[in-house]
């Protein structure tokens, strides 16, 4: 168990939880993770057993998820825009229940590694989080293991036995449209560098969208190209925050996640938005603990949420989508862009780490 880490985490989480209802129930939440954390200190360290994976068929899947009847699911989502998700899952699975966690994935997965090295029940039985950070649970054995193309995912979702690549959000450009047209709006990451944004382009602090661009551009292009948009750029606090400030008409271009524009187009802001070339999308796993109390009602929700129809039931109602399933509106948003994505598989997690720090520091240079 890294304490560090899981300090870090804690600290960072305080110093986000406001005043307020909400914010006294993250402190209560915070403490129950303490206790877990400190919990799963005092035990003895075992090694990881090798994961066998489930090989069982959808309809059997199906059939066990209806006698479990409930699925327990950890996700970021606000829990009225997480509704229609769950409606529409049980309109498609009458009989099971479905419960929405809503909280950050670092705590999620603190939560979970705690519980799991205890041998307790999880609290949830799908978390959804970042695929880099959850390839390290799964590195330690706290993942359940499925064998994922027996229930019917194609090979571009399924990043390991415990992971499938459920759902995510892609980077676009947010422009207000009272001060650019449609037609001049910036298309590629090297339009961006043009001396015409200097001054009227936001951009938030982060490492990773840089760490993606490595992929199809290499480290020193991307590092040029990161360097000279931090420089041209103002940075703003939070992709939400860049968001509200383009649609108020403080800059004319941003840089957000897809769900904080359309969340602004969604409310009649006089913003549009495009997603550049290449195209970044930030893969968001869904996985299993080990110790979940309902795995099979957990593999069927997983299945689904990879499916078109439960693609696209979530991207609805969260405004973050899948262009990697086929028939999915982020599909046919991404159509003819080169796609770029973290591949477990390729690059090592320190190693992901290593450029995800070194261009947030970039960024925070300004």
């Amino acid at each position: 168990m890294d304490l560090t880490v899981s300090k870090q985490v804690l600290e960072e989480e305080m110093s986000n939880t406001t005043p307020g209802p909400g914010g006294q129930r993250r402190v209560v939440g915070l403490a129950l993770l303490v206790v877990t954390l400190l919990a799963a200190c005092a035990a003895p360290a075992a090694t990881p057993a090798q994961p066998v994976a489930s090989k069982l068929t959808l309809d059997q899947v199906s059939a066990t998820a209806k006698t479990e009847g409930k699925v327990l699911v950890s996700d970021s989502t606000p829990d009225q825009q997480f509704a229609p998700v769950i409606a529409a899952f049980k309109a498609k699975y009458p009989g099971i229940d479905v419960q929405q966690l809503s909280q950050s994935s670092a705590e999620a997965i603190q939560q979970m590694t705690a519980e799991v090295q205890v041998n307790r029940t999880a609290t949830t039985d799908v978390l959804i989080g970042g695929l880099a950070q959850l390839s390290v649970p799964e590195k330690d054995g706290i993942l359940l293991a499925t064998d994922w193309a027996a229930l019917g995912l194609g090979k571009e979702l399924i990043a390991s036995q415990a992971q499938v690549k459920a759902v995510g959000a892609l980077t676009v450009f947010i422009y207000n449209k009272s001060q650019v047209a449609e037609k001049d709006a910036p298309r590629t990451w090297d339009a961006l560098l043009d001396p015409k944004w200097k001054g009227k382009l936001a951009i938030f602090p982060t490492g990773d969208i840089a760490a993606d661009l490595t992929m199809p551009l290499g480290e020193a292009k991307a590092t040029d190209l990161w360097t000279k948009l931090v420089a041209q750029s103002t940075i703003i606090a939070t992709p939400p925050d860049v968001a509200n400030k383009v649609a108020a008409g403080e800059f004319a271009v941003g840089v957000v996640r897809v769900q904080h524009a359309r969340a602004q187009v969604a409310r009649g802001a006089p913003v549009a938005y495009v997603v550049p070339n290449p195209a970044v999308f930030s893969v968001l796993s869904g996985v299993i603990p080990k110790t979940a109390a309902h795995p099979n009602a957990a593999r069927l929700f997983i299945a689904w949420l990879a499916s078109v129809e439960g693609a696209n039931a979530y991207e609805k109602a969260t405004f973050r989508g899948n262009p990697l399933v086929s028939g999915s509106q982020a599909a046919a948003d991404t159509k003819g862009l080169d796609l770029v994505t973290w591949d477990v598989q390729k690059e090592s997690i320190d190693e992901r780490a290593r450029l995800e720090a070194k261009f947030l520091q970039i960024a925070q240079r300004r």
